[in-house]
């Protein structure tokens, strides 16, 4: 037992565990994520657009005729007119002004004029993560989406037809791609953009692989020599490797005959490499339909002819058909989240790949740099798909973690000011196009501020996501801002969404919590971030390990994504540790994946960092949360969001450690700014003379109406002389006492023995 101090209450601690991290702070994610926005991600998509070149009238530019380019240069915020307080009081939205430098240039002359445009004001967010509109507090819930990328699936065959492997290539924005691996015939074909299917070296040959050997060679496999059996199933394959036997040489496109087999088994040959059969009955089955050694620009004219049957194929047209669909950035993007995890999934079959290939690189890992797809991409895709369907245990799960991101309320934002942008680029355009002289183009005529104000306005105020606070109590904020959802845009819908959607995964450890969900329509679907759980610069949810050596707990803290996490044993937090940091037992329970075993203390690769790592901020209120079924601790964690502020609020005498932290940063208790001597205390200002002199005055919410009629009402916990340092609670608001969270009242049993 040991003695700590929470708020302004001295508590003995019996918990046995020492966390090595603080709790980050609960709202980080919205302030964060919407700094972001004002910081980076307009300008991001300034840039995406930039430079907004003006239209030529006849042709190109002639000389003599005049063209302008418009570049953003940056973007800074200006000073809000109203306090959030003042706009509550008088209904206002609560917003602040965007100023955006911006350079024209003349294309003839090469003159420039930098000018800084007003560009419209945008919702703030106030210090507490809300936005005020229309006069009421706003929250914007975070969404769970599937990520962007490359997934290896087994997609259920309809009645009586067997299941088939796929390839699917998901971008954020453009037509899907698939590479199948078709049960029937057994050869690889492409889906595209969910239509017909086409052999994919059909697909290959119009990409640039001129001859039909180089369509084999990325499909090389190596067989070992020693029976008829390991042969036999590779008869009519070609042989990608020469090789002598006999004293004979067998030239690579030689295929395997059963003669040649028989000469291998009595050879001391020890293995050859060969085409994989399948890749083998791909090259037959696209000989067969469309003769051998077709060129590249056939193979464009049968891929058109197979997908727009109703067009005139032309060569032109057929390619600008595929470059539009998945080679132009303006019609297909990956996003960087999207190529980030399909180069990693593809940097496993790399290294592979470069051997077959005959190319000489060091490099192990798959490092392409655009957003859209390359024929290296697709190649390597199908390698993979056949590993996958070889070994299925490698297939991915639409509901793991690793393969869900989360959009915060910067990315949000960022979508609907593209959307509104992408409508005022044109307008833009069109205003460039009609000027004359570079002194005569004024800046700010350009620019109609009012499209992306309505957009984003209408974004506050009708989108599922932005939703009216739940206000009855400090948790109910707190766990509104820390929401996750899987409806809205974009995601998917209450009534199609699948039971293993709703399911808890392994994959949820430290990231969301398996208790905290509704228990309606939306079980499942609609969560809550686990307490120490953050999201990493893709937007996946990463949680925090302590890293152990040999059996010895190191310093180190390491927050993995769900994907991360899979090769290694974790431990939980409970291991007994010695003076030292070695883990006591010499056998611990461990996971790994999915799978919980016991493995020697030298095995263990992490150890989390806290038994509250699992749950929500609200479940790791209840105290002895172990002994509880879910079923109930899951009402139980619903119903605390319910409770009511009492006049008195009285603290827990049994607590968990987490109702400081739940108090502190839900907003509503008073900290000291800067170490100090209370100078002034009164019902509705605090006034502290800080150590050089100056004075921090606070000024108390008296008897606030909240979005759920409850009142905010601050009272003051110091009194005038006392000594305070920086973060030291200075007054408690509705629901807390003395600094910590007290949502009810401690009850009081009285037992009476049989006797009276």
């Amino acid at each position: 037992m040991r003695q700590a101090v929470f708020g302004r209450r001295k508590r003995k601690v019996f918990g046995k565990i020492e966390e090595p991290i603080k709790i980050p702070n609960l709202i980080h994610i919205q302030l964060d994520s919407y700094r972001w926005f004002v910081e980076e991600g307009i300008l991001q998509v300034l840039q995406k657009y930039s430079p907004i070149v003006s239209q030529p009238h006849k042709g190109d530019l002639k000389k003599g005729e005049k063209g302008f380019a418009l570049e953003f240069i940056s973007v800074r915020t200006g000073e809000p007119k109203h306090t959030p307080k003042e706009c509550i009081d008088k209904g206002m939205t609560y917003s602040i002004p965007i100023y955006v430098t911006i350079r024209i240039t003349d294309i003839n002359t090469g003159e420039m004029k930098e000018e800084e445009v007003y560009f419209g004001y945008i919702p703030g967010m106030t210090e507490r993560g809300t936005f005020v509109i229309n006069g009421a507090e706003r929250v914007v819930v975070n969404q769970l989406v599937r990520s962007p990328g490359l997934y290896f699936v087994l997609e259920e065959g309809k009645a009586g037809s067997k299941s088939m492997f796929i390839a699917h290539f998901l971008p954020v924005r453009g037509a899907w791609f698939e590479i199948l691996l078709n049960p029937s015939k057994n050869i690889l074909q492409a889906r595209i953009d969910r239509g017909k299917r086409i052999n994919l070296f059909l697909l290959l040959k119009a990409l640039g692989f001129e001859k039909d050997f180089d369509l084999l060679k990325p499909f090389t496999v190596s067989v070992d020599t020693f029976t008829e059996a390991d042969l036999s199933q590779y008869e009519g394959c070609t042989i990608i490797e020469g090789f002598e036997i006999d004293g004979e040489q067998v030239e690579p496109g030689t295929p395997l005959t059963h003669q040649l087999i028989e000469k291998l088994l009595s050879s001391n040959v020890e293995s050859i490499n060969l085409a994989h059969p399948v890749a083998q009955r791909t090259l037959e089955n696209l000989v067969k339909n469309y003769g051998e050694n077709l060129s590249t620009d056939e193979a464009y004219l049968s891929l058109f002819k197979r997908l727009k049957p109703n067009e005139i194929p032309r060569i032109n047209a057929a390619k600008n058909y595929l470059y539009n669909l998945y080679f132009n950035e303006e019609r297909f993007e990956l996003s960087e989240v999207g190529r980030y995890k399909i180069n990693k999934k593809l940097s496993t079959v790399y290294p592979e790949y470069l051997k077959k290939m005959g190319i000489d690189s060091e490099a192990q890992e798959y490092n392409v740099d655009t957003n859209v797809l390359t024929k290296e991409d697709i190649v390597l895709a199908a390698i993979h798909l056949l590993r996958v369907s070889e070994h299925p245990e490698e297939l991915d799960t639409k509901d793991h973690l690793g393969n869900k991101r989360v959009r915060t309320v910067g990315e949000l934002m960022q979508i609907e000011f593209e959307r509104a942008f992408s409508r005022m680029h044109r307008l833009i355009q069109d205003k460039l196009t009609v000027q004359n002289t570079l002194d005569k183009i004024s800046a700010q005529s350009l620019i109609n501020a009012r499209i992306m104000m309505t957009s984003i306005h209408q974004f506050f105020a009708t989108s599922q996501l932005s939703q009216f606070m739940d206000q009855v109590n400090p948790l109910a904020e707190l766990t509104h801002k820390r929401r996750l959802s899987a409806i809205g845009p974009g995601g998917l819908k209450r009534e199609h969404a699948r039971f293993e959607v709703r399911d808890v995964h392994h994959s949820h450890y430290g990231r969301m919590c398996p208790i905290e969900t509704p228990e309606g329509a939306n079980i499942g679907l609609i969560t809550s971030l686990a307490a120490y759980a953050t999201i990493d610069e893709y937007g996946f949810l990463i949680t925090p390990y302590r890293k152990v050596e040999n059996g010895r707990v190191t310093s180190e803290i390491y927050y993995l994504t769900a994907d991360e996490e899979e090769d290694y044993n974790i431990a939980g937090a409970a291991v007994p540790l010695d003076e030292e940091g070695r883990i006591i037992p010499e056998t611990v329970e461990s996971r790994r994946r999915h799978n919980v075993q016991f493995v020697r203390r030298e095995e263990v690769d992490f150890l989390a960092v806290s038994p509250k790592q699992i749950v929500s901020v609200s479940t790791s209120l209840i105290p002895f949360l172990e002994h509880d079924d879910a079923n109930r601790a899951l009402m139980g964690s619903n119903m605390q969001r319910q409770a009511v502020p009492l006049i008195k609020p009285e603290a827990p005498l049994v607590a968990t450690g987490m109702e400081y932290t739940a108090a502190k940063d839900s907003g509503y208790v008073i900290l000291a700014k800067h170490p100090g001597t209370v100078k002034y205390v009164s019902a509705d200002t605090i006034v502290v003379e800080r150590d050089d002199g100056a004075e921090d005055v606070y000024r108390l919410m008296k008897f606030v109406r909240t979005n759920q009629d409850t009142t905010i009402n601050q009272r003051p916990i110091v009194s005038v002389g006392e000594r305070v340092e920086k973060g030291d609670p200075l007054a408690d608001g509705p629901a807390t006492h003395m600094g910590e969270l007290a949502l009810g009242k401690n009850v009081l049993v009285a037992f009476m023995p049989w006797e009276g």
